[in-house]
Parts: structure tokens; sequence; C-alpha cells
């Protein structure tokens, strides 16, 4: 690649000696972001009064402030979760891919149409109990549920999370993410026919269709619905789901979207990673409430695609009326029940997500009436606007960085170290890599003029290398675009400090 993009000999040896510079720049941007976040959170909380930004420090052996977390949740990001939103959040962690690794934890929601709501997210040092525990405090505090008395959580079967919903959140409805029970149980239980039916396991709205269902798994194997069975049904299939979140989603979907959305800021130093998270969620902001406007009715698209598809359902039902609200609708092999004084249907589709079932519509018809009217409020516009209008403010200070200060750095590996909320002037980074700095003569060639400091020939990297051996010629370029082609009076020349790691 050097030799064709750059048109530069570069050998194995060279290329890691630039390797362990380009780590050498980079830790040095991590020391002054790591030294300023105190400051940092004390702006955004300016900026955004009312907001949560919680510092989390450990002390190392001379009581120095060494960074171990921080969580972030914005006011108007949560009153626009408490006002327009489900009760039902997902959560999921990932890994930073910055020299000093760590785990983003996240909690989003689901908006009116269905698309990922974020709430709040934190920098932990690993993904366990602990951090599991001290996440769930601050969020399920801010969101004014200190039990989680009334909210859903799904997840993938984090580490430590589901211990820690057992002892502290006895009470909360708990899911995990089908897509990824489904990888884990794949591995032993192969075949497409597996497959589909492990998913119509999991998609069955009531109990008697996924009994149907997992009788048809069994015979494809005698011990797959064992294996599948150990975890309780109550945390994966819809037919144990109650109607409380009116939310019926089977996979943890929108959390791994939000850190797909963020893959980029996930590479990048601690304030500019919780820079670019801040200013993607306020653009979304602005960019969803503009584009409420453009709906064609006062339901979301997403739920008007569902409703239609079980509208289209709809017209294959044969409907027995008793003449007072309860209906009889058969549909394929199945019949239904359907309580139009108590909105249900005993396929407890409609109760699960809110939108009206086949077999409901079809009752609705026969009594004229428009199917959108009993839509829940959830999915409407209005819902929508109130969770988008919410406006996050701009961080005045979103740029500027002060000087590094003093660097602590900590163990890769602490079991459960004394933390502490301090409010520390400097922070020190969570670990860094020292890489030793070896002087040779490598890069593209340049003369500087010792008096005024001018540098002849900038970025020329076809006029001249130096190597350990000798110097050489390169490439094919044109004299007459050098300024100079020798080395002239007052002038010096620059071997091993002509270029910098970034432009090479």
């Amino acid at each position: 690649m050097c030799k064709r993009e750059l048109g530069v000999y570069a050998n194995f040896n060279m290329c890691q000696r630039d390797r362990k510079q380009v780590i050498k720049e980079f830790q040095e941007s991590y020391v002054e972001e790591y030294d300023n976040l105190w400051g940092y959170a004390v702006e955004l909380l300016k900026s955004n009064p009312g907001s949560t930004v919680s510092i989390q420090v450990h002390r190392n052996d001379v009581s120095q402030a060494v960074f171990f977390r921080i969580y972030v949740c914005f006011q108007y990001v949560k009153q626009g979760w408490k006002d327009g939103c489900r009760p039902f959040i997902g959560v999921d962690g990932c890994w930073l891919k910055t020299a000093q690794k760590g785990e983003l934890l996240v909690a989003i929601g689901r908006d009116a149409n269905n698309q990922m709501f974020p709430i709040a997210w934190a920098v932990a040092e690993v993904e366990c109990a602990s951090s599991w525990k001290w996440f769930l405090q601050k969020l399920f505090t801010d969101l004014e549920h200190p039990t989680s008395e009334g909210i859903k959580l799904m997840s993938d079967q984090q580490k430590g999370l589901v211990k820690v919903l057992v002892e502290d959140y006895p009470d909360t409805e708990y899911r995990m993410c089908a897509r990824h029970l489904y990888v884990n149980w794949q591995k032993q239980w192969k075949g497409m026919n597996r497959k589909l039916c492990f998913w119509n396991c999991v998609r069955s709205t009531y109990i008697e269709e996924f009994d149907d269902n997992l009788q048809k798994l069994e015979k494809l194997g005698p011990t797959s619905t064992e294996d599948l069975l150990q975890i309780p049904v109550q945390h994966w299939a819809k037919a144990y789901f109650s109607a409380r979140s009116t939310c019926d989603v089977v996979d943890n979907s929108m959390a791994k979207a939000f850190n797909a959305w963020i893959l980029d800021a996930r590479c990048k130093p601690i304030i500019s990673l919780l820079e670019d998270i801040r200013i993607m969620v306020m653009s979304r902001l602005h960019v969803k409430r503009t584009w409420a406007s453009k709906w064609r009715t006062n339901i979301s698209p997403k739920a008007l695609e569902i409703l239609e598809h079980n509208v289209e359902q709809s017209t294959h039902c044969r409907l027995v009326w008793n003449g007072d609200g309860g209906f009889e609708v058969q549909h394929g092999k199945d019949q239904h029940i359907v309580d139009m004084k108590q909105l249900k249907c005993t396929c407890r589709a409609w109760e699960l997500s809110g939108i009206p079932c086949c077999h409901a519509i079809c009752a609705m018809y026969q009594e004229n009436k428009r199917s959108e009217d009993y839509v829940s409020n959830w999915y409407n516009k209005e819902k929508y606007l109130t969770a988008y209008n919410h406006i996050l403010q701009p961080n005045v200070a979103s740029s500027t960085t002060s000087p590094p200060g003093t660097v602590h750095g900590r163990p890769q590996n602490v079991a459960s170290p004394t933390t502490q909320n301090v409010a520390s002037a400097t922070t020190g980074p969570p670990g860094m890599v020292h890489g030793k700095l070896i002087k040779a003569q490598v890069g593209i060639g340049l003369y500087t003029d010792l008096k005024t400091g001018q540098i002849w020939n900038p970025g020329t990297s076809t006029e001249r290398v130096v190597t350990r051996a000798s110097k050489r010629k390169i490439g094919q370029a044109d004299p007459s675009q050098f300024q100079h082609h020798s080395k002239g009076k007052g002038l010096r020349w620059k071997g091993n400090t002509a270029v910098t790691t970034r432009q090479l």
C-alpha cells in the first residue's frame, strides 16, 4: 500500500516503529481528554440543567483519582421518554475500540414508530454485575422508577445482568433476546426446519399455539426442546408475555442498532465519544420531529404497515356474531373469540401489541367500525411528537480541552476496587500503553531553512526517501515542481523528523 499509494518503500520494521509512534500520539490525546473530563461534565450540566452526569473514580496507591465510570442521561431525553414512549427498555453493552478499552452500557426505548429512542449511556470498566447494578440504579432513579416497577427490560443475557435483576429487582418483567438465544441453541441443533419451528414457538401469541409448535420442534430432536426450555419461557415466548407494556418485540434489535449507529464514535477517546453520541442524539431529535409532519395519517408508519397487513388477513376470516359484542372468528384451522366491549381477542395479539389483530378487524367491519380508531394511543402522531418535542441544548464547550495534567494509570484487571464519586479537577485514564520511540533515519526528505524555519519541497513524496543505508531517488516526479533540488546554503537536511506518522 505504501509503495502503490504513497510511492514509498517501507519494510516491516519501519511500519512497526511508525505504529508505536501513532499509539504514542493517540495516548497523548487520551490523556488530554481524561484530564478535562470533569470540566466537560460541568459544561454538560450548565447547558442542559436537570441532566445527570455522574463520574465515578477510585483512588490508587498514592491517593490519586483514577477514572472508573461515567454515566450520562440528559433531562430532555428522559422527559421525552416518560412523556411519549412505552415503559419498555432494551439494555446492551458493547466494547469500545480504543487503547484503554472499556465497555459502553446503553438503555434504549422505543418510540411511537417502533424505532430506537436513546435514553442513557455509560462508560464502565467491564460488563459485570457491579457495573450493571450501578447503571440500572441510576437509570431507574432518573426515570422515577427506583424499584423498576412498571418497566419491562430486554437484553442479550449480559454477564451479571440476570443476577442483578434477580437479587435487586425481582418484580421486573425481564425478556431475553430471542435472536441471541437462537444463536446459542442452534450450535447443537442446526437445520432450517428447526429454525422455523423455533421462531414459530417464539412468535406464538397464545399458549395453545405455543404448545403445538413446541411439539413439532420436539419431533425434530427429542432433547432439542429440553435444551430450549432450560431458560424459562416467560423470558422469550410471546405467549407468556404480559400485555402491560403494549410491546410484543422478541429481540433486542434497537440496542444493537444503536451500537452500530455509533460505531465510529466507539473508536474515539472518552470526551470525543460522549460528544459524538450527544450530537447524534441532538440531531436525531430534530430530524424525527420534522419527519413526523410527513405522515399520511395520525398513525405511525410502522404501526400502519402492521395494521394494513392485518386488514388483508382479515379477508380470510369467517365470522359468527352473537348480536351483543361477542364474535366467533375462524381463521384457517384456528377459532378465536373477539370481545368488542373489553377490546380483547383470545389470540392475544391485539393486547400484546396494541394494534388490532385480523380477527378483531373482521369483527369491526361487521359493526361498521374503523380499525384505525382502535390502534393504541402509543402509536399516534401526538404521542410521537410528545417524545421528540423536547430539545437537547448545544454544549458551548464541546470542542475545548485543557492542557494535560498528571496522568494516573490503573491495573488492567481490578476485581472490586474501592470507588467513590469525587469532584476532581483531573482524572487519569484507565490504563496506558507505553511505546518507546526509536529514532531512525526514515521518512520523506525535506530541507528546512535554519533562520526562517521555512520548509522546502513540502509533501513531495516522490522526490527523496531516506533509509538506514543510503539516500535514493524514487518515482518519476518532474524536477520543475521542486523549489530546490540540492542542499543550499543555510539549509539543514531533515531525515528522521521529515515526516509525521499521520502523513505517512
